[in-house]
């Protein structure tokens, strides 16, 4: 165990970071943003965050990526998002 109690599988492992995430779709996404500003630009300003945070946290080293989705039929969305930004081997879907 470390100074926190955490179990560590090897000096510096942090374990794991679970990104939980909603595909961002217009009139689903930001929807009180959406009001204000336009559906489509809503769902892309959420896009562009979603992107963000999977491009930010794919730099981390020692710690397993899990992204955890919904709508279950978005898997290939997600993997798409992931190629687009070359981070199909940092995450797990």
């Amino acid at each position: 165990r470390d100074s926190m109690g955490c179990k560590c599988s090897r000096p510096n492992d942090l374990g794991a970071l679970v990104l939980v995430a909603k595909f961002p779709t217009p009139r689903k996404s930001k929807t009180r943003l959406g009001k204000l500003i336009g559906y489509e630009e809503s769902a892309s300003f959420a896009l562009a965050a979603l992107e963000d945070l999977l491009c930010r946290y794919a730099r981390l080293d020692g710690i397993q990526r899990v992204l955890l989705f919904a709508p279950t039929d978005a898997r290939a969305k997600f993997e798409s998002l992931l190629r687009k930004h070359r981070l199909q081997e940092s995450w797990t879907l």
